[in-house]
């Protein structure tokens, strides 16, 4: 499975929002795998992160963070499922129902998500918190 894909352009995604790794797990992939890509793109292997990450139209490379994307992913999967019609989009409703009552929590776990939930069973909808929790 491919988890990483880069293009001409030079901008790396994460390919599936369904995978659910730590900042600090991205980061060891994003430090492993960067002097290979970054070369494969047509740049220097020392050009620094600010120039890599940078927006295209400022002279940066458009390489893209791999925790960032993997939680916007996450927020437009989440969002195409609650505004699908059909048994996707109830069996997601379902699904965050059922969260809502496990969790025990009177208001919604998305309006204060930095709220620790150790017994929260949803391994995904702990990382969605807590990458709402780094986003502020």
């Amino acid at each position: 499975m491919d988890l990483l894909f880069c293009n001409l352009s030079s901008k790396c995604w994460l390919y599936a929002p369904k995978l659910f790794f730590t900042e600090t797990e991205l980061n060891a992939i994003d430090k492993a795998t960067r002097r290979i890509l970054v070369s494969k793109c047509g740049f220097n292997c020392n050009t620094k992160k600010e120039i890599l990450y940078g927006p295209s139209e400022l002279g940066g490379a458009g390489f893209r963070n791999l925790y960032t994307e993997q939680g916007v992913g996450m927020v437009q999967q989440i969002m195409s499922h609650l505004r699908t019609e059909g048994q996707a989009g109830t069996m997601a409703q379902i699904g965050f129902a059922w969260a809502q009552y496990s969790s025990g929590m009177e208001y919604s776990i998305f309006d204060l998500p930095h709220t620790v939930l150790p017994h929260l069973d949803s391994i995904y909808l702990k990382a969605f918190c807590r990458f709402l929790t780094d986003i502020n």
